[in-house]
């Protein structure tokens, strides 16, 4: 059976969100050098192997999207919100296996939220893109659909915090056994008692001005076998993937550079203030930007 697959960037970001990525869509955001596409992609087709994957990443591409559908006859189609990300592929996996026995149209649910929609053949979906055209919002069209399934395995990105918790979300696990922690704190443990407790006092070394840069480490314990200490849970973006994702433009990095008071960062700020640096310059200032001040 044949399966097609279409990925529907159009869906609106909140403010805090734009604030991160910009104009990009869901899509668009990598995640450890990836696209979140692709992990979404890779990620069905474990479920549904025969599957052709197709981008929407704008309600203007839905007659390209219609235009598609006339060389295909006899397939079952799988229309996703790119504002839910996949936690857990085995469990979404038994949901979208699903399409192969519907007989009607469905809207995937995951916490009450249409995540994804099913189309028993083109024809079905095709009336749907028409009503797209018609309402100018995949959203309210998909509303329009009666019969509903649960999803287990999603997350919804359009919430700030679960946004941030995707992006930032690796750590570095080189010395680290675990990294656990809630909505509020962080704790980081290891069985090299050494690097945790140097990490831990690293920041009481800092020298004030700089310790605004850091997130203080607290309540450090040592046990027979692992250190830890507990750090402020933040959600929020460093400097990173904000110029990843084209967030930021030469007016912020320039009122960043402003309330910067890093003496090492002083000969970049002379040199940016008085014009004396040109765009192709900002990517290697960013880089050095960046390593003297972790978030």
């Amino acid at each position: 059976m044949k399966y097609l697959a279409f990925y529907d960037d159009t869906v609106s970001k909140n403010d805090d969100i734009r604030e991160v990525i910009g104009q990009k869509g869901f899509g668009d955001v990598v995640v450890k050098k990836k696209r979140l596409e692709s992990y979404y992609e890779d990620a069905v087709r474990q479920a549904l192997p025969s599957l052709v994957w197709t981008s929407m990443p704008s309600v203007y591409a839905v007659q390209e999207t219609a235009a598609l559908l006339d060389a295909e006859d006899d397939a079952r189609v799988l229309h996703i919100f790119a504002n839910f990300f996949v936690t857990d592929a085995e469990k979404l996996g038994l949901t979208f296996q699903k399409l192969a026995f519907v007989d009607a149209r469905y809207k995937v649910l995951s916490d009450a939220k249409i995540a994804a929609l099913f189309f028993p053949d083109v024809e079905s979906y095709r009336r749907f893109l028409k009503k797209i055209t018609l309402q100018f919002s995949t959203q309210e069209a998909a509303q329009t659909i009666e019969r509903a399934m649960p999803a287990e395995g999603l997350v919804d990105l359009g919430e700030t915090d679960n946004f941030i918790s995707c992006i930032t979300g690796s750590f570095d696990s080189r010395y680290f056994n675990s990294v656990r922690g809630d909505a509020i704190t962080l704790v980081k443990t290891s069985r090299d008692k050494r690097k945790i407790k140097a990490e831990y006092t690293y920041y009481h070394l800092l020298p004030d001005d700089m310790k605004m840069y850091f997130v203080m480490p607290f309540h450090y314990e040592e046990k027979d076998e692992t250190a830890s200490y507990t750090m402020e849970h933040l959600h929020m973006t460093d400097l990173a993937i904000k110029w990843v994702h084209g967030s930021i433009d030469l007016h912020e990095f320039q009122q960043l550079l402003i309330n910067t008071s890093s003496s090492s960062l002083s000969v970049i700020q002379r040199k940016f203030l008085a014009g004396n640096i040109r765009k192709w310059q900002i990517n290697s200032m960013w880089k050095r930007y960046i390593s003297a001040l972790p978030c």
